[in-house]
């Protein structure tokens, strides 16, 4: 995995593996394709529609996969200098999920320590 990667070459690549062509996948996940072209080129910043985004997961391939979903959503949401998609779900649906950042935040974590707590309440020692 390259921490470096834009969303756009992330998709490319991704496409790419599948083999299949920018226009088709263009076609298939409803966006005309030189649209889809400035996406991937980074011209154009990433659709924001979530009938779009699941589309897009869908025609990747990458829905069962919650490893790839969250690396899609961070590239996503790094994009588009927001929180990603799912974790302002999560967010919205949690009233404890703002006071724990806060939390974190408020602590001053380290990021072993916020990975040591992740690794926690996921059960891993």
């Amino acid at each position: 995995m390259n921490d470096c990667q834009k969303f756009g070459e992330y998709l490319r690549s991704l496409r790419l593996e599948r083999r299949i062509g920018l226009r088709e996948f263009a076609r298939n996940v409803d966006i005309l394709p030189s649209n889809y072209h400035h996406i991937e080129a980074g011209f154009h910043k990433p659709p924001q529609d979530e009938a779009k985004l699941t589309r897009i997961i869908l025609a990747l391939d990458i829905a069962g996969d919650e490893k790839e979903k969250a690396r899609f959503f961070d590239l996503h949401g790094k994009a588009l200098q927001a929180v990603p998609l799912d974790v302002a779900q999560v967010i919205k649906e949690s009233d404890a999920i703002p006071m724990l950042l806060r939390t974190i935040d408020n602590r001053k974590l380290s990021e072993k320590e916020i990975c040591d707590l992740v690794n926690y309440v996921r059960g891993i020692k």
